[in-house]
């Protein structure tokens, strides 16, 4: 006779609900561990998602969002908005690198429109005087 075969005559089956029990217990922790990490996965985007917002968009010690700056751009760099506002747009831009970049970009672009505007009636006043001259 071999080992198994002795193993066999061994065997006893299992008391009646032995199985069942077994069973309950392997699908309850296999719950469990299926929260905890459902639950750490949504503690972690949360986080997430507060310190992204926190940061994104506002400058909180100002309260101006770069959507705001955005929309006073054109003012900002004509000097056309209010003393309060300027001064907040300014300190946002002070904490704002993306802000900041468009803004320069726009006042380069403003002063390169205005360069080209102021060219043409001196041109113009050139010419006319050369004419005249003539």
């Amino acid at each position: 006779m071999t080992e198994n075969e002795k193993n066999i005559h061994d065997w006893t089956s299992c008391p009646p609900g032995e199985m069942g029990r077994l069973v309950a217990g392997l699908r309850g922790k296999r719950r469990t561990r299926q929260t905890m990490v459902v639950g750490g996965t949504v503690a972690a985007l949360a986080v997430l998602v507060l310190v992204g917002n926190a940061g994104i968009g506002r400058w909180e010690g100002h309260g101006v969002t770069c959507k705001h700056v955005s929309a006073v751009a054109n003012e900002f760099v004509a000097g056309k908005l209010g003393a309060d506002e300027t001064e907040q747009v300014r300190l946002h831009l002070e904490n704002c690198r993306r802000c900041r970049e468009a803004i320069d970009k726009l006042r380069t672009e403003k002063a390169g429109h205005d360069l080209a505007g102021r060219t043409a009636p001196a041109r113009q006043d050139a010419v006319s005087q050369t004419v005249a001259a003539l």
